[in-house]
């Protein structure tokens, strides 16, 4: 049996209402062990458990997450079962950007009012576009894409307000003007972190193999699931000895950086394998790996992505990041009315 798991990720329910889960050690001594639930390679030594709420709880603990146990076990608890009678979160994409993947999403300080007509829950406003082969920019390059946007939204728009960004320099800057900072570089730099914490913010924990301008390169896994299990416990453990309360938390399994559009379809059909307690935001809105089935380009990808975002909200996922936040809205509350007694 592990006596010192380092991570692990859910498998489902069982009829009793235990979890089970697939348990990680890193395999130091290079041990080689086999039994009914135990199996080991020159890295992890792996263990099939399951475990009841007070037992999961007791298992984050030893993990090093003794802080965030509690609310952990208690949320993946109520994840699991898939919560299909939840309506998503809409976060609107709204890119302040001259090239960003999608033109549609590409906006200025006079079409974001489009965007606030539609009421949507969240706006994630970005400056720096960040798909593949796009080339980084300079933290004041990115400022002063935003700032007029920014400005329009504190004086027009009173939900929530999102800034995806991967530079401190520009989260530190709008500090005062958002409620999230959406990190796609994985929190590559803890002052990131800080500024959450000390400002009161939510923040996005992103998954992404190494770094945004070779994500391509990097689409390589031997375990999907236990390699982004590993990422999201190592970071979790940095957010929380860097004070950052468990409840401001929200995982993003980062679909398209870093993956094939086998890996997005896996993380889409299997939630579980992210669902640690935290908020769920999945962005799949328009992207590459939906056009795998049908072969059209992301200008036509609506029903695609509606699909999707149908498919998601029956998973119990709780925040969506689309480009079309007024036909997601409208396209999920039908649904919801079509599926009442």
């Amino acid at each position: 049996m592990i006596d010192q798991p380092d991570f692990f990720y859910p498998l489902g329910m069982e009829s009793r209402g235990e979890l089970k889960i697939l348990l990680y050690q890193e395999n130091h001594r290079g041990e080689n062990r086999s039994g009914s639930n135990i199996s080991s390679n020159k890295n992890f030594l792996t263990e099939i458990r399951v475990l009841n709420q007070k037992e999961l709880i007791e298992l984050i603990k030893l993990t090093g997450l003794e802080k965030y146990a509690d609310y952990m076990g208690k949320n993946i608890m109520t994840q699991i079962p898939n919560n299909i009678e939840r309506i998503p979160k809409i976060m609107a994409i709204a890119n302040a950007t001259p090239d960003s993947f999608f033109e549609g999403s590409r906006i200025s300080s006079s079409t974001i009012s489009r965007i606030i007509e539609f009421k949507p829950d969240i706006i994630d406003v970005g400056g720096e576009s960040t798909r593949p082969h796009s080339v980084e920019i300079d933290s004041k390059t990115e400022i002063s894409r935003l700032e007029n946007v920014m400005e329009t939204l504190k004086n027009n728009y009173d939900g929530i307000v999102s800034l995806d960004t991967r530079h401190p320099e520009v989260a530190d800057h709008f500090k005062d003007r958002i409620d999230i900072i959406n990190d796609v570089s994985g929190l590559y730099n803890g002052e990131m972190i800080k500024i959450a914490a000390e400002e009161k913010l939510q923040y996005v924990l992103m998954h992404i193999k190494g770094e945004v301008n070779k994500m391509l390169q990097n689409a390589k896994y031997d375990d999907l699931p236990g390699e982004m299990a590993k990422f999201f416990f190592s970071r979790l453990k940095k957010m929380m000895d860097m004070g950052m309360p468990c409840n401001r938390i929200i995982i993003d399994p980062g679909l398209g950086f870093s993956k094939t559009h086998d890996h997005d379809y896996f993380l889409v059909k299997n939630p579980n394998v992210y669902s640690l307690g935290f908020p769920r935001l999945v962005g799949h809105s328009r992207k590459r790996f939906l056009g795998y089935v049908t072969g059209v380009e992301a200008e036509r990808r609506l029903p695609e992505t509606l699909a999707t975002s149908l498919f998601l909200k029956q998973k119990g996922i709780e925040i969506l990041r689309v480009h079309d936040p007024d036909e997601n809205i409208r396209f999920l509350k039908q649904f919801r009315f079509l599926s009442q007694a």
